[in-house]
């Protein structure tokens, strides 16, 4: 995800704490990434051929109603939801694929950084 390096007004501690995966030192956070995405993959390998596989994530941008089925894999997507790296001289942030836009912010703006885009 590329970053735009301008200063921002205030201070990322003005703002309020986001839910989520609180913050752990870089190497443990690519160590956990590495597990959840290792354990990620097998649940998938695991999935019966041809059914149906969901992310089981307590939200949704779904503005339809799905259908309910018990052959359904739902894939657990728990602790992909982490920014794990800022690097404030390349603008660039490696993050898991659940992290929401508001945990980035609030991580990128403590280098004076914000996302370009959404």
């Amino acid at each position: 995800m590329l970053l735009r390096g301008s200063r921002l007004r205030g201070r990322s501690s003005d703002r309020p704490r986001t839910a989520g995966a609180p913050p752990l030192p870089p190497a443990e956070a690519w160590a956990e990434y590495e597990h959840r995405k290792a354990r990620l993959r097998e649940q998938y390998a695991a999935a019966p051929a041809g059914s149906p596989v969901r992310l089981a994530k307590a939200t949704s941008n779904l503005f339809r109603t799905r259908q309910t089925s018990t052959r359904t894999t739902r894939l657990d997507v728990d602790g992909l939801d982490r920014v794990l790296s800022v690097n404030p001289s390349a603008h660039t942030a490696d993050v898991g694929g659940m992290t929401t836009y508001e945990q980035l912010v609030d991580a990128t703006l403590a280098h004076g950084l914000m996302p370009l885009v959404v």
